[in-house]
């Protein structure tokens, strides 16, 4: 029997099963939620997400094994810390490592951290958010092409996530501390930089902004917006396009892009 392995094709068909299994274990019971992993971003992007009948466009071939890539690299690093604290602290240190635990932020703002740590006095929290990236933004923020003034996307992020489990714990949050674990693909170096408890404030403005945003504009609202032009929409110029899943839904609404 003859039988020809298109490997890039089955590669694409098992990656976009395992996305709808994941959007089915993930969001099904919350179809209108607003995701902290979009914190930062464009507030037309939560607005499309509080309204499910515009359904985004599927990422391509390239762009799904990217994010495939992080998944797995995040998974090994979070299998690496449970492997170390059962090893180390098998007594004294309970933790829960996953990346399938959902919190709330409020009730409609929901999120997956990758990494958290609760000391077992249950008065601190360590939160790690994996960053895989590519050599050119590496050298953004730490090589020669360093940029002072870049966008806070994951600062309000990964704020985010430890708002949310730190009032889930009962934990202060000056007893919380954040770090980014950033994975370089081209070479496999790795870095790990704290995040300063500042972001905590950025963060609540932030999402008090898109609620506000969400709760108040209908489609006629939406239509009149012109993006790229209008206030947090987009936040970055870089959101529109190819990088958004929404480009064509906010094309037909608005007539803009």
């Amino acid at each position: 029997m003859n039988m020809l392995l298109d490997l890039e094709q089955i590669y694409h068909e098992f990656l976009l099963e395992q996305n709808k299994i994941n959007q089915k274990e993930r969001y099904t019971d919350e179809p209108t939620a607003l995701h902290m992993s979009s914190g930062g971003h464009c507030y037309l992007k939560h607005w499309f997400a509080k309204h499910p009948e515009y359904i985004p466009e599927e990422n391509d071939e390239q762009s799904m094994r990217v994010m495939r890539l992080g998944t797995l690299i995040h998974k090994d690093y979070e299998n690496a810390i449970i492997w170390w604290l059962e090893k180390n602290y098998p007594d004294t240190y309970p933790h829960d490592v996953t990346m399938e635990t959902k919190v709330y932020y409020s009730e409609t703002v929901i999120g997956h951290p990758d990494i958290y740590i609760v000391a077992n006095t249950k008065d601190k929290l360590i939160v790690i958010d994996i960053k895989t990236t590519h050599s050119y933004k590496w050298d953004i923020m730490f090589g020669k092409l360093k940029d002072y003034n870049p966008n806070n996307f994951y600062e309000i992020q990964l704020a985010s996530y430890t708002m949310a489990i730190a009032k889930e714990k009962n934990i202060k949050l000056e007893h919380c501390e954040m770090y980014f674990f950033w994975y370089k693909k081209d070479n496999s170096e790795v870095r790990m930089t704290p995040l300063s408890n500042f972001y905590f404030a950025e963060a609540s403005t932030y999402w008090k902004e898109v609620d506000y945003f969400v709760n108040n504009n209908d489609v006629n609202d939406i239509a009149s917006i012109v993006p790229k032009h209008s206030a947090h929409c987009p936040n970055a110029k870089w959101e529109c396009g190819k990088y958004c899943s929404h480009s064509i839904n906010c094309q037909l609404l608005t007539g803009s892009l």
